[in-house]
Formats: structure tokens, C-alpha cells, sequence
């Protein structure tokens, strides 16, 4: 088990949740945006991770724990990375992860996962923008 606490968990956990938000159903364009979009953001962060080896290590924990409690970790994790960034970050953040989710043609859930994304935290961005 990794530790779930850490802010690399915590942040490559929201990335899964909103590319997972639609159950589960990741496409290899998705894949490779995510792991491309996760490296700029650790090195962004200074964060020293490899993310194609650590995003692996993180879906397979996911993975060994019921669906209710990954959906918990996720949610818990966009409240503390709130608690944790400025709001300028959480922007980035949110961009980021809009790359990913839009990799392909983003549906109703992914959709649904950014809406409330932004609404935790507090951030709003036009997808035109992006």
C-alpha cells in the first residue's frame, strides 16, 4: 500500500478521479495526455517523479480498494489540495487536468467531475480558454 497522504498522491489521485469520472473508461489518448500533463505538473511543483512509473503505482492501489473508499480518497484530496495551493496553482491545476479529460471527446461525467472540480476550488475558467 503507498502512503495516501503525501501531496504526490494526493494530486496524481484527482488527475485518476477525473479521467476515471467516466467509469473507468480510459483511452489511450487520455493515457498519454495523463502522463504527459502529470510530468509538467510535477516538475511545475518540483516535484521529482517519474509519472508514467508513479501514476502506474497509483492506479494499482486504487485498484486494490473498494470503489467507495477511492471515491472518498479522490474527494478528500481535491479539500486538501485547496487547503494546500493558492488559488493560481489550483488554476494550473484545473487546466491541467482539463488538457487530459478534453484529450478526447470529453463526456457528460468527465464533464461533471471538472464542474464540481471547479466549484471546490473556487476556480473558474472557460473551456475556450484552455
Amino acid at each position: 500500500m503507498m502512503e495516501r497522504n503525501c501531496l504526490e498522491y494526493r494530486l496524481t489521485s484527482v488527475f485518476i478521479g477525473a479521467v476515471s469520472s467516466d467509469n473507468g473508461d480510459i483511452t489511450e489518448k487520455e493515457m498519454n495526455k495523463l502522463v504527459e500533463m502529470l510530468q509538467k505538473v510535477y516538475q511545475e511543483l518540483n516535484i521529482e517523479l517519474d509519472a508514467d512509473s508513479y501514476l502506474n503505482d497509483c492506479f494499482e492501489d486504487l485498484n486494490e480498494i473498494e470503489e467507495d473508499q477511492a471515491v472518498y480518497i479522490v474527494t478528500e484530496s481535491i479539500k486538501y489540495l485547496k487547503e494546500f495551493y493558492f488559488t493560481e496553482k489550483l488554476i494550473f491545476l484545473t487546466k491541467a487536468i482539463y488538457e487530459v479529460v478534453g484529450a478526447d471527446l470529453m463526456s457528460r461525467e468527465e464533464r461533471r467531475f471538472m464542474e464540481k472540480l471547479k466549484e471546490a476550488w473556487m476556480v473558474e475558467i472557460e473551456e475556450k480558454t484552455l
